[in-house]
């Protein structure tokens, strides 16, 4: 009992710490955090370090906002796992979110 409490414990860990990660490596958020890194370098008086951690910023903004960069990461990601096939009536089941009087 004790080894599933401990087991469970690490797989809480290890999710909190994957989402915490992935907050702050995200393009937007890396870039919101060297610049922040920037003034706060600029404030000291660095400012050849200032300068780099600015241009580091708005070379990652351009990369992932004005190229296709993020959909060719993603297309590797998708071509890993492939498209389930359709049924043989070639109909799919979903599932939709209506009011209650609304639905058949």
């Amino acid at each position: 009992m004790r080894l599933v409490k401990l087991a469970n414990r690490g797989d809480c860990l290890s999710y909190i710490v994957s989402k915490m990660f992935w907050l702050l490596a995200q393009p937007l958020s890396l870039s919101f955090f060297l610049l922040v890194a920037a003034l706060l370098v600029g404030l000291a008086g660095w400012s050849g370090l200032r300068t780099l951690l600015s241009l580091l910023s708005a070379l990652i903004l351009f990369v992932t906002l004005f190229t296709s960069s993020g959909t060719v990461a993603l297309q590797v990601l998708e071509d890993r796992f492939p498209r389930p096939e359709l049924p043989a009536g070639g109909r799919v089941a979903s599932s939709c979110l209506a009011e209650p009087s609304k639905q058949p």
